[in-house]
């Protein structure tokens, strides 16, 4: 599985969810990559959000996940379809 790992952190979930609608995560995600991984919960969410009411428009994934990790004192939001 391919992963996009991204660290920027935003202070409100709106520019978070200009970032990822607008960026690489939404747009390559399943096609450049599978599974996107970042250490700012909003930039998860939002990106689980967008591709959920994707999902649903028009069936572009069969499913889509999310978790999240802690790894060396640092927790790691991830999200990846199939």
């Amino acid at each position: 599985m391919r992963w996009f790992r991204e660290m920027i952190n935003f202070d409100t979930l709106r520019e978070a969810e200009e970032w990822v609608y607008n960026g690489d995560a939404f747009n390559k995600i399943g096609t450049e990559f599978e599974g996107y991984t970042t250490g700012d919960p909003k930039l998860a969410y939002a990106l689980l959000y967008n591709l959920v009411r994707e999902n649903t428009l028009n069936q572009r994934f069969h499913n889509i996940y999310a978790d999240k990790e802690y790894r060396d004192g640092q927790t790691l939001y991830m999200v990846w379809v199939s």
